[in-house]
């Protein structure tokens, strides 16, 4: 027997064979550079094992996003940020970097009983699977007949115009000359389950599958956000409205043959051949690298250590961190490439490699349908484990008026999902209306504020439901303010970040997520223990932190409230600071309603007359489809501060120059304006000339000149324009994991407060804010 276990940096295929009057002998069956994952096993008479696997390569494995700092020795590979580049009808967000394919095996069984399985001989058996697509896993079932032939089922992706897609069964049979004769069959179109494949008794096989007619809804798709409008559901509020799916569907059968014994019976659904609608087969696997690529900095910092969990007093209570993640979706949100995990690969995921205590799996209320949604509460409930893993109920709220994640607090099952396409939930104000009656307390949290595609519109707002707010997200970027570091490409609309929404007087706490692809970005909850109602209390009051990354901690007390709170008024602001992570601290922000006035960071070696200016370099594109502004830069009697982490850009690091590759591209006008940036500090006396060569433009400044402007314009070209400006540039390490510092300033009520800790790696973490109530008249 076979199964899936997780260690290390990866999944592996444990394979058992048990023989009589011999002890049980194990194998590990993995493929370089991939996971392991769904193993069939089959005998055939000749005394052979097989087992088929999927090999799934996921880019980015847990890290913060496409934004991550590289290190010198990183600057020599390919980045790989956990996306695919951007494609004709697909943004490179939304486009996770994932490579699968099935992989057959075979093990000589007959060898010696002394013999353990690892000396068994292992054969790989030719490739499965030419002309088609395996994404993200093709969930291969092996059978035999009683010929001795062995047939293998999986599933392969068809992809649609746009992000549509649906699956296809195919059954392949293995000859003489490796895996070939590959069958595919009409009405497979249904969502990612795994094939039944059994023998008919002779030397053929029988196939089964679920299909719901997807395929023929999405090829005759016209408008709408992943399917036909339905009409009749228009002011049905508690189901979708815009789907491609109706029912759960059927089950099919068909009988297949050996090769060259004629064409399935006439009542089994049309054979066809997979060439016909073959798409593009990835490269093979065995070209990556000998491991998944780990971006999980945090998990190697105490590998082979015991955890630590954060503990403090808060009320005169034992609280501790835990961490999570309130927005990732699935295969059944519509909105990918046909990438996503399934459900139960995507709890596994979560649970194994991004170590969440609690987690939410927020697909798309438009594109969920009633089983659907059914099958997310029902998972959420049967892999709840008090004191170990906690699963909420979530959808996502899709709207012009921005985006937001609903959270219930899963109190009991059956809580309804509402559609922003729903005459009845279209709007903020009707959501949190319905929300408000259904039975159980919920939130709903804004996601991309800042966003030129979907900022969220800070004209709403409700107290009791808009209790969080995304700072940042794995699988973008960061949107606390206009010039934030790490910003993301499509962050461009001024008015409508996070600084922003604190700045009109809304309350919020902070968290980062995930959202789509292979990273992973937390929530940390301050809670007094891992359960569904002592974590969603935490979310409610607002005892929380957002971090790109997991355990860095940042716990801040201002006149000894907690952050997340209210403090009453007082002529100052007395701030305690905790911080720290698994990596040196480079420098801690303290942010006083949107402008920093307090900051750590490491002094540097200046020499008389020497100035130090923390620069971003920026090119801003408007409506210009692609524009490559790749270049260098050098300073002329000065020099660049050397260290550790680099921005993802930069290729080539000297001691007066930098060198980088950057594409900026316009995904259509839906995505608006689109930015890039590069930081780095730069040494000097005031007068040392700063020269930058990009392909759209070249041009040169002074160090005094942006240390005084804060900005200097270096060209424009078209629509775009390169400028360089203060920034926070490159971090060095104020020399240790962990700092507690205090200060204590002026207030001008009311005011808000937070805390921004940033690493020597460019990992964050923010705390959530405290408000100072105004004086009472």
């Amino acid at each position: 027997y076979a199964w899936t276990s997780y260690g290390g940096n990866g999944y592996q295929t444990a394979l058992r064979l048990h023989r009589s009057g011999e002890a049980p002998a194990r194998r590990l069956l993995a493929t370089p550079g991939a996971y392991s994952l769904h193993p069939s096993v089959a005998f055939t008479p000749d005394g052979s094992l097989w087992c088929a696997y999927d090999a799934v390569a996921l880019g980015g494995h847990g890290g913060s996003g496409p934004t991550r700092l590289r290190t010198r020795d990183e600057m020599a590979f390919p980045r790989r940020t956990g996306t695919r580049p951007d494609g004709r009808a697909v943004p490179g967000d939304l486009a996770p970097d994932v490579t699968a394919e099935v992989v057959v095996v075979r093990l000589d069984t007959e060898a010696p009983a002394s013999a353990g399985i690892d000396d068994r001989r292992v054969e790989d058996t030719g490739t499965v699977g030419a002309g088609v697509l395996v994404s993200p896993a093709g969930l291969p079932r092996l059978a035999t007949t009683s010929g001795g032939d062995i047939a293998v089922g999986y599933r392969c992706l068809r992809r649609l115009p746009l992000m549509l897609y649906f699956w296809d069964t195919v059954v392949e049979w293995h000859g003489p000359s490796g895996w070939g004769n590959l069958t595919a069959f009409d009405e497979t179109d249904g969502p990612l389950e795994e094939p039944a494949v059994a023998t008919d008794g002779g030397n053929g096989v029988v196939v089964s599958w679920q299909e719901d007619g997807r395929k023929a809804r999405e090829l005759s798709w016209t408008e709408g956000f992943g399917g036909e409008e339905c009409i009749r559901r228009r002011d049905h509020y508690g189901e979708v409205v815009w789907h491609s799916v109706h029912t759960g569907g059927r089950i099919r059968t068909a009988a297949v043959p050996p090769p060259g014994e004629g064409p399935s019976p006439a009542k089994a659904p049309v054979a066809r051949t997979a060439e016909a609608a073959a798409v593009h087969k990835p490269s093979p696997l065995l070209a990556l690298s000998e491991a998944p690529s780990d971006c999980r900095p945090w998990a190697g910092a105490r590998r082979g250590e015991a955890e630590s969990r954060y503990e403090t007093s808060i009320g005169g209570r034992p609280h501790k961190l835990y961490w999570g993640d309130l927005h990732r979706h699935s295969l059944i949100s519509r909105c990918t490439a046909g990438d996503e995990p399934e459900l139960d690969d995507f709890y596994r995921y979560s649970f194994d490699v991004c170590e969440y205590d609690f987690w939410a799996v927020t697909d798309h209320a438009e594109n969920t349908s009633q089983y659907q949604w059914w099958s997310i509460q029902k998972l959420a409930d049967v892999l709840y484990v008090r004191d170990r893993f906690v699963p909420f109920y979530g959808f996502e709220w899709t709207s012009a008026t921005g985006h937001q994640n609903v959270i219930y607090e899963s109190s009991m099952r059956g809580a309804p999902i509402y559609s922003s396409t729903a005459a009845k939930t279209s709007t903020p104000e009707t959501l949190w209306q319905h929300l408000r009656s259904a039975g159980q307390r919920s939130l709903t949290i804004p996601h991309h504020p800042g966003s030129a595609m979907v900022p969220f519109d800070w004209s709403y707002h409700a107290e009791d439901m808009l209790r969080l707010v995304e700072i940042f997200q794995a699988c973008r970027g960061n949107y606390e303010a206009d010039g934030c570091f790490r910003q993301y490409s499509d962050g461009t609309l001024t008015g409508t970040f996070v600084a922003d929404g604190l700045a009109q007087g809304h309350r919020f706490g902070l968290i980062s997520s995930s959202d789509h692809g292979n990273g992973a970005s937390y929530v940390g909850a301050f809670a007094e223990e891992l359960s569904r109602q002592a974590i969603f209390a935490a979310l409610h009051e607002r005892r929380t932190l957002a971090a790109t990354t997991r355990d860095i901690v940042v716990d801040l007390r201002l006149n000894d409230c907690f952050m997340g709170t209210e403090a009453p008024p007082a002529p100052t602001a007395a701030l305690t600071i905790t911080a720290g992570g698994y990596r040196d601290v480079a420098r801690l922000d303290v942010v006083c309603n949107g402008s920093v006035v307090q900051t750590l960071q490491p002094e540097l070696e200046l020499g008389e007359g020497e100035i130090a200016v923390p620069a971003r370099l920026e090119w801003t594109t408007g409506e210009t489809p692609r524009t490559d502004w790749s270049g260098r830069l050098e300073i002329e009697a000065g020099r660049v501060l050397q260290t550790a982490f680099w921005s993802p850009e930069i290729v080539d690091v000297g001691s007066n120059a930098v060198a980088w590759l950057a594409e900026t591209r316009n995904f259509h006008s839906q995505y608006g304006a689109q930015r890039g940036g590069i930081e780095l500090t730069l040494l000097g006396p005031p007068e040392a000339a700063v020269r930058v060569t990009t392909n759209p433009s070249s041009a040169t400044t002074t160090l005094g000149e942006l240390a005084a402007s804060g900005r200097v314009e270096l060209g424009r070209t078209g629509e775009g324009r390169l400028g360089i400006q203060l920034g926070t540039g490159g971090l060095g390490s104020l020399g240790n994991t962990r700092l507690a510092t205090s200060f204590e300033l002026p207030v001008t009520c009311p005011s808000w407060y937070y805390v921004r800790v940033t690493l020597e790696d460019g990992e964050m973490a923010w705390s959530s804010p405290v408000w100072i109530a105004p004086e009472r008249a």
